[in-house]
């Protein structure tokens, strides 16, 4: 059985709260618990919109690599530099302005596919 990803390219509009409508298309991908991290790529301008299951996950690795490697907590300061959302009953996600900001976009975002993630930027 294929699993099912995240496809296609959205341009949302933020409104003055920081909330978006998640896309109709991908609604039937969002896990039960519906939590998702803004996660921090080696770009400026995008960040990760990474599933919590997928999130922890890669976190796990992180700390694997780091303890194999000798390399530091760089589990940690991923961690630090990502943010927790939720999409709401009404499919809304609330995006942080430090994140907005990070992309330099105001009132609306792109979210592109990217499998198992979703990319947003300005």
């Amino acid at each position: 059985m294929r699993m099912s990803t995240f496809k296609g390219r959205f341009v949302v509009k933020v409104d003055s709260s920081g909330k978006f409508d998640f896309p109709k298309e991908w609604r039937p991908l969002v896990a039960k618990d519906r939590s998702f991290y803004f996660a921090p790529t080696r770009c400026d301008d995008v960040f990760d919109l990474t599933p919590k299951k997928l999130y922890d996950m890669e976190v796990g690795l992180l700390e694997a690599l780091a303890k194999d490697n000798n390399v530091g907590d760089i589990a940690s300061a991923y961690k630090d530099e990502s943010f927790e959302a939720y999409v709401d009953k009404e499919w809304q996600m609330h995006i942080p302005k430090a994140i907005l900001k990070s992309i330099g976009a105001k009132d609306e975002i792109s979210l592109l596919g990217a499998l198992r993630k979703i990319m947003v930027s300005k």
